[in-house]
């Protein structure tokens, strides 16, 4: 796993992040304030992962819809209003595993030089290869982990 994360694929990454950093700086400028954990770390460090994970440009949208809607992607907050509810961390799992399976299906195909190919087209050192609901739940897991102590950080 740490060879997906290098130092090249991190500075290749290095220009999105600087822009997305400015959109979401005027952004707040323009609206004179902002819910920093929500409006701006929450949504920074979700498309950071997301373009890490070469997520197609269409679909940071659609991400960043969804935290927008205040059904934050990552969060592992709660309410206990309905126990009987799909809570909040259950749908948002729900909602990147579907899209990390059509991610899956069309690296598997035509892989790129991004994560998720990496993890569609890799084989276990015995020559077997993962289960295709092993590499939802990685690539899911990926993706949600470390939001909330990431935006955290970046809040504080």
């Amino acid at each position: 796993m740490s060879r997906m994360f290098t130092a090249r694929r991190l500075k290749d990454n290095e220009g999105f992040m600087q822009a997305y950093a400015e959109k979401l700086v005027d952004r707040v400028v323009a609206q004179g304030k902002c819910e920093l954990m929500n409006e701006v770390a929450l949504r920074y460090i979700t498309l950071i992962i997301a373009d890490l994970m070469d997520v197609p440009a269409e679909d940071l949208a659609i991400f960043e819809d969804k935290i927008a809607a205040s059904q934050t992607v990552g969060s592992q907050k709660d309410g206990e209003e309905n126990p009987n509810a799909v809570s909040t961390m259950d749908a948002a799992y729900f909602f990147i595993a579907d899209y990390m399976s059509k991610y899956l299906d069309k690296r598997s195909k035509n892989p790129g030089e991004d994560v998720i190919s990496e993890l569609a087209t890799a084989t276990y050192r015995d020559g077997a290869k993962p289960t295709k609901e092993e590499l939802i739940s990685l690539t899911t897991f990926m993706f949600m982990a470390g939001q909330d102590t990431s935006a955290s950080l970046l809040a504080n």
